[in-house]
């Protein structure tokens, strides 16, 4: 992470983040006693796009009509 510009304390806050994301949504969709640690990494792709598609859309609300 902190090669791709990330601050040296933000890119460890980032990469948990991105890692329990991932875990969340392979939890919900193979269920706790079916995972596998090698299962994370099918998941870590839908992590990063959930993330930044939710920031996308917390810059539309923030957003005040005109």
């Amino acid at each position: 992470m902190v090669s791709q510009g990330y601050a040296p304390l933000t890119a460890p806050i980032f990469g948990t983040y991105i890692q329990g994301s991932g875990w969340n949504i392979a939890w919900s969709q193979l269920g706790f006693e079916a995972i596998m640690e090698s299962d994370l990494l099918h998941y870590l792709r839908d992590a990063f796009l959930e993330l930044f598609r939710n920031k996308g859309d917390l810059s539309q609300e923030d957003k005040s009509p005109e």
